[in-house]
């Protein structure tokens, strides 16, 4: 399931990414894709921590979820820090996370539809 996700993910990213291109706007790419590759990570860091907690007693677990709610929260603050002081335009960054996210929204439906069959 992490394969597809990150698959579909960097599909979409290269879908926008194109977008940008035919548009004009190419020199905004890079920050879309900034963003987009946290987005990604974040998702990747999610994942790996319910496994993680998935194995943990119940007590465990959640705090397993919690602190690793919280270490991505800063970790992602401080990164976006990073792609100011890089120069990268933040609301572009934003669209790139946004456009990751839609991956996770398509392919949370489609999961979702296959598992009522």
């Amino acid at each position: 399931m992490l394969a597809r996700l990150v698959l579909l993910q960097l599909g979409f990213m290269v879908f926008a990414s194109v977008s940008l291109w035919l548009a004009g706007l190419a020199h905004w790419v890079p920050s879309l894709l900034y963003g987009g590759a946290l987005m990604a990570a974040n998702d990747v860091a999610l994942v790996r921590m319910i496994e993680r907690a998935a194995t943990q007693e119940l007590g465990k677990g959640r705090v397993l979820l919690y602190q690793g709610a919280a270490c991505r929260f800063v970790l992602l603050i401080l990164l976006l820090a990073a792609a100011y002081a890089m120069g990268l335009y933040l609301p572009w960054v934003a669209g790139g996370m946004l456009v990751a996210q839609a991956a996770v929204y398509v392919l949370g439906v489609n999961t979702a539809r296959l598992m009522k069959k």
